[in-house]
């Protein structure tokens, strides 16, 4: 996994920002663009799947978990 070094920006990559937003057609036109950011993590060590459980956004932990992204 990535773990970005740089706390002070919290490094979210474009991933991490839609997944704030709740965006479910987003996640899913990133993931497929590139897989990779699933295995990144903010500033704050969280990963993808953890930033959509903590929104409790439902859609999008079901998507990442069946796509098998982890």
């Amino acid at each position: 996994l990535y773990k970005c070094a740089d706390e002070s920006t919290k490094c979210a990559t474009p991933l991490h920002k839609v997944i704030e937003g709740g965006d479910l057609q987003c996640v899913q036109m990133l993931t497929e663009n590139d897989p990779s950011q699933i295995k990144k993590w903010d500033g704050m060590d969280r990963s993808a799947i953890y930033l959509a459980v903590e929104r409790g956004d439902l859609a999008i932990v079901q998507f990442l978990l069946h796509d098998n992204f982890l």
